[in-house]
């Protein structure tokens, strides 16, 4: 259960980077982060902090890229 929270931390937080319909995501993870080369030298095991906080580790990853689309959708009012 644990080892998911990693891997679906980092899953989500590129998948939202990479969605037109947000505008920013903050995350040492990504690789354009300036943040990139210390975060994997000081939080090897994906922690962090965000604005809007998620939990990700105790669910499928599909559920979860599904249920941000869908609210993205609502919100945005747009298709994917």
């Amino acid at each position: 259960m644990w080892s998911a929270r990693p891997a679906n931390a980092r899953e989500v937080a590129r998948w939202l980077d990479e969605d037109p319909r947000v505008g920013w995501v903050r995350d040492a993870e990504l690789p354009d982060s300036p943040y990139h080369e210390l975060a994997g030298k000081y939080l090897p095991m994906g922690a962090g902090a965000d604005m809007i906080r998620l939990s990700v580790g105790l669910e499928d990853l599909d559920n979860i890229i599904w249920d941000l689309d869908q609210a993205l959708t609502v919100a945005t009012e747009e298709t994917p």
